[in-house]
């Protein structure tokens, strides 16, 4: 295999010293698109029962617990390198009892239905089955929220070419994803473009009273 693609082949599942320095290049690296995705939050609420679904290297979880001081949060990979520097990265978090991480796929999570009340899922949906997705939807309280982040957009040729570099890639464009969220449950999806840059944000409400969302 090529070098390089071999590096790019844990942006999935990163494993060993190659993805070791993969996560933490991630970490570097996502801050800007992390950023600008959990600023699509604002005036949802102050949430308190959070997943962290894809976690990575564990920076988005050091972001989302100073956002929310009164949040706990779930956090959750099938990589043991990325289970390891999530917990390495918020250690304090985890002794204060406001952090679990947990080693596993999402589609065969193990935490108790309409537990959160947010789920987040930055750079990490393009390797999602359905299955995946059907979980996260039944994972969440009536009305909770699923923030979706992408540094790419499927309609991009950038998505094509990254498609080709990294294993297992799969690049929805937004109907897409709007398509495949409203087929695992979700009442009312909305898709959030930052055109100059290619990025999406996609945000999919629960069903239920207490986000007053209608159907769609």
């Amino acid at each position: 295999m090529n070098p390089l693609k071999r590096f790019f082949s844990h942006c999935g599942k990163p494993q060993g010293r190659m993805g070791r320095l993969m996560v933490r290049g991630m970490n570097l690296g996502h801050k800007p698109i992390a950023s600008w995705g959990l600023a699509q939050l604002e005036g949802e609420g102050a949430f308190q029962r959070i997943g962290e679904f894809g976690c990575g290297g564990g920076a988005n979880v050091q972001q989302l617990l100073r956002k929310y001081p009164d949040c706990s949060i779930t956090a959750v990979d099938f990589s043991d390198i990325c289970v390891q520097e999530t917990r390495a990265r918020n250690q304090a978090a985890i002794d204060s009892g406001r952090l679990q991480v947990i080693q596993s796929d999402i589609a065969a999570l193990q935490l108790p239905a309409g537990s959160l009340e947010l789920i987040t899922a930055f750079e990490t949906v393009y390797f999602w089955p359905d299955s995946a997705l059907e979980k996260a939807c039944s994972l969440l309280r009536a009305g909770g929220l699923f923030l979706v982040v992408h540094e790419l957009d499927g309609a991009s040729a950038q998505a094509r070419f990254w498609e080709k570099w990294v294993e297992n890639l799969k690049v929805p464009t937004a109907d897409e994803l709007t398509a495949r969220l409203r087929a695992a449950g979700f009442a009312r999806v909305e898709a959030i473009h930052r055109p100059r840059l290619g990025h999406l944000c996609v945000k999919a409400w629960k069903e239920g009273e207490s986000a007053d969302i209608p159907p769609q």
